[in-house]
């Protein structure tokens, strides 16, 4: 999933609703969809996102292109990080 359509203020509630859901592991890039794949992945959001799921594994993407780019705030025991 992406953080929203138009602005990622829906971000964290969307990721607990599907981890209320059952599912098994959720996916997210760091922009919206006006966005596409222009500007910068919204790492706050990402790392929002990444504390407020405690279930489930959280694969995060968007602006990580190497180990040493991923900003600690993102990075938790179930977290993974991919460009």
């Amino acid at each position: 999933m992406r953080t929203g359509w138009s602005d990622s203020s829906l971000a964290v509630e969307n990721a607990l609703a599907a981890e209320a859901a059952g599912v098994s592991a959720l996916a997210m890039h760091g922009r919206t969809r006006e966005q596409m794949y222009t500007g910068h992945a919204d790492l706050e959001t990402l790392h929002d996102v990444a504390q407020a799921l405690t279930k489930i594994p959280f694969i995060a993407n968007g602006d990580i292109r190497t180990q040493f780019k991923k900003p600690n705030s993102v990075s938790k025991k179930s977290v993974l990080t991919l460009s």
